[in-house]
């Protein structure tokens, strides 16, 4: 944590003392077009005296277009710098805001350790009973924030990776009706054993039924009948699968 704030802490350095920079250069270069319209300031009043005493009116025009010109162009500049101190004040801003952000949020994933703990131990549990192979749940906080980062067995199977979703969602009804809270059952379609094997199907109904029975939650699955692996499901049959 405190090397993320220290990371955007110095981003947000760097970016202020960028924009200074350019506020610098800009306020340089109004007071040098200040300069040259004092200039052409001076040489209009001398085009005035020559007027007075019978000069060229075409120089007159052409130093009030180039007046003009200069007057603009201090115009946008202005505006420029404006704009440049209204972004680095919002760049500022969001930066903090997201620094705070991280804070809280790192804040918050401490405070429910315990209870996210467990919830990762029991998703070890199902896949390491399923797949014979440890695998792992990390929650972590990242630059865009929270992201869960898993080890499976058999990692890049569709089969496994959706049986790493099964796991997550039983934990997660698991702590749900732990706390008395929910709503006390988990569904399952055939989506969610679509590739997935036979065997593995039917140990999954069967962790499914006994955490239903042990949590007090229902656990409903719907199958077609061409899928439902009748002969591995001999030893669970007692139990209420839907």
């Amino acid at each position: 944590m405190d090397e993320a704030a220290a990371f955007h802490a110095a981003v947000v350095a760097n970016r202020v003392a960028y924009l200074d920079a350019e506020l610098r250069r800009l306020q340089n270069r109004v007071a040098q077009r200040e300069e040259r319209q004092r200039d052409f300031s001076d040489h209009q009043s001398t085009a005035l005296q020559l007027l007075r005493s019978g000069g060229a009116l075409e120089d007159f025009a052409v130093m009030q277009q180039k007046l003009g010109t200069t007057q603009a162009s201090v115009a946008e500049i202005d505006g420029r710098i404006r704009l440049l101190r209204e972004l680095r004040d919002r760049k500022a801003k969001v930066k903090s805001d997201e620094l705070d952000l991280i804070a809280r949020t790192s804040a918050d994933l401490d405070e429910r350790f315990d209870r996210r703990a467990g919830i990762i131990f029991w998703f070890g549990q199902i896949l390491e009973q399923m797949y014979g192979e440890q695998a792992d749940l990390k929650v972590v906080l990242g630059r865009t924030g929270i992201q869960f980062r898993t080890r499976l067995p058999r990692a890049g199977s569709s089969g496994v990776d959706k049986m790493a979703i099964f796991a997550y969602d039983l934990a997660i009804t698991e702590d749900l009706s732990a706390q008395s809270r929910g709503p006390r059952f988990l569904i399952h379609d055939s989506t969610m054993f679509d590739g997935v094997d036979e065997r593995q199907v039917a140990q999954a109904i069967s962790i499914a039924a006994e955490s239903s029975t042990a949590w007090a939650f229902q656990y409903l699955v719907t199958l077609n009948s061409d899928a439902v692996p009748i002969a591995e499901l001999a030893e669970v049959t007692s139990r209420r699968v839907v």
